[in-house]
């Protein structure tokens, strides 16, 4: 159970103590369930720090978008034009002062260069910035305003998993870029 507690009944019935059964390696288990009785307060509706009421939420670009590639095909006559999705992953992201087509981006700064992250501080300003997702071998474009409150967006590389296990989220090429704003 995870919102249970992480003590057990000691024999003889003399109350909630850590049962001297139990190995000393789990006793202290319970430091381990942070993350889980974070889930559990959020479940019993409590307010967790950086989740207050107007505050804005973490939120960042899309892995990755399917696109279809086709757009007008003059087929010859007894033909017909079709194309399956392709799946295209992220490669950068830039943030621009106002509409992106207005052409002022908003200047990033390398934080890491061997781990190819770079972070934008945004201060409050006249226009609202707008956040522009880039992906891989398509021309496609994801943009959004960023939300009052936000300050800071940031590229890096997501993590590899240590026992090589592979997700439909991950990037084929082994290297997934995440965008996050919080």
């Amino acid at each position: 159970m995870i919102c249970g507690g992480t003590r057990r009944m000691a024999r003889g019935g003399q109350g909630w103590q850590p049962a001297r059964i139990m190995p000393r390696r789990l006793r202290f288990a319970r430091f381990a369930l942070a993350p889980a009785a974070a889930l559990c307060a959020a479940a019993a509706g409590l307010a967790l720090p950086g989740t207050a009421r107007g505050q804005p939420a973490e939120f960042g670009c899309p892995r990755y978008v399917d696109v279809a590639p086709i757009a007008d095909v003059n087929a010859p006559a007894g033909w017909s034009a079709a194309s399956r999705l392709t799946r295209r992953w992220l490669r950068g992201a830039e943030v621009f002062e106002g509409d992106p087509a207005a052409n002022r981006p908003l200047r990033g700064r390398l934080v890491d260069q061997s781990r190819g992250t770079t972070e934008w501080t945004i201060t409050p300003g006249a226009e609202t910035p707008t956040l522009v997702c880039l992906y891989q071998g398509t021309d496609v474009t994801l943009t959004r305003p960023i939300p009052y409150g936000v300050r800071r967006c940031a590229t890096a590389f997501a993590r590899p998993d240590p026992f090589g296990r592979r997700t439909d989220e991950d990037n084929p090429s082994g290297r997934t870029l995440l965008v996050v704003c919080r």
